[in-house]
């Protein structure tokens, strides 16, 4: 059975929201479960995919608005 606090404290790691004393307590919790550590790993590797396509989708956006931008120069 999943532990709640170590849901707490798992989205508080992988939101860079956790304390100090919060960090020690969800590295205890690792360590004494394998569970809790198959599900940090699953959980941050979807967490950086996460932010990866979200960094895309910023580049992508970036290179739309550039073109854009290249479109509306007036020829001369």
């Amino acid at each position: 059975m999943l532990n709640e606090r170590f849901i707490e404290l798992l989205s508080k790691q992988l939101s860079s929201e956790i304390s100090e004393e919060e960090f020690k307590e969800f590295q205890q919790l690792l360590a004494a479960d394998e569970l809790n550590r198959k599900l940090y790993k699953f959980f941050k590797d979807f967490w950086k995919q996460k932010d990866q396509h979200y960094f895309n989708s910023e580049l992508l956006f970036s290179k739309i608005k550039s073109r854009i931008g290249d479109d509306r120069k007036p020829e001369k």
